[in-house]
């Protein structure tokens, strides 16, 4: 019995181990979703966390499925992508069955104290949009939705917080999405932009200003529109404007630019 028991523990790809909840609390104080909370508050917090190891592929959450936990990411990285069309259902009945091609990748979550899933938890019944998947070893720490929608309950000032916090997350990310969006759709600069019209068989250099007040962008635009019609220039600029300031939360709005 005790080696079937061993055995049957051995040949899992996910499984707990017993982290404390001093670990939990040195995690939690890096996760920046979490930057507004007390210390009191962080290490309640971290006594609903859970440590888990995970193998490479091992599911966290499946694409159609209720969400019931959220995750802290302590070590290694997470895919999220979404099926095609159709396999869905599939997956769900059986997650290996599903091959690269029907895949599409949406993003890749690294970086110590990174949280995922937690917004969509807060709603009991919240259906996963995607997957979540580990791409080599992964060590995370869960916490059961449903705890967490409880603690909630019984904090009501650090579940506004909270509120407040994913709405502003919420904000940062779209402002990116569309940055890219915007990117990816244009042939020239945006509204806003220092287009290079004329010269679109030059590379393009995509270059984004930040802290820009009205006259930066009345002074930038012409000159680089005189620069991109230049019969000497090499390459042509694209230039966007922000007013927010270079910082470690707006410097997410860069990407896509070179």
């Amino acid at each position: 019995l005790i080696f079937s028991l061993i055995h049957r523990w051995d040949c899992r790809d996910h499984f707990r181990m017993g982290g404390t909840s001093e670990d939990a609390y040195q995690l939690i104080q890096q996760a920046s979703t979490f930057s507004f909370a007390s210390d009191d508050m962080l290490r309640a917090v971290s006594e609903l966390m859970v440590l888990e190891q995970l193998e490479d592929g091992h599911i966290l959450v499946q694409e159609g499925q209720e969400i019931t936990k959220w995750f802290i990411l302590d070590e290694g990285i997470i895919i999220r992508y979404k099926l095609a069309t159709g396999n869905a259902q599939n997956a769900m009945i059986d997650p290996n069955s599903i091959s690269l091609q029907d895949q599409v990748v949406l993003d890749r979550l690294e970086g110590r104290g990174r949280v995922t899933a937690l917004f969509h938890s807060l709603n009991e019944g919240e259906i996963a949009y995607a997957t979540l998947a580990a791409q080599g070893p992964v060590k995370v720490w869960s916490v059961d939705a449903q705890k967490s929608r409880q603690f909630l309950r019984n904090n009501g000032d650090f579940a506004l917080q909270l509120t407040c916090r994913l709405a502003h997350l919420l904000r940062s990310e779209s402002k990116v999405s569309r940055a890219l969006a915007s990117i990816k759709g244009r042939t020239g600069g945006g509204h806003g932009a220092a287009m290079a019209k004329d010269t679109p068989s030059k590379p393009i250099l995509r270059v984004l200003c930040y802290d820009s007040t009205e006259w930066v962008r009345t002074g930038f635009q012409p000159a680089i529109e005189e620069f991109n019609q230049s019969v000497d220039a090499t390459v042509s600029i694209e230039m966007d404007f922000t007013q927010d300031r270079l910082n470690t939360r707006s410097v997410a709005y860069a990407s896509g630019y070179t």
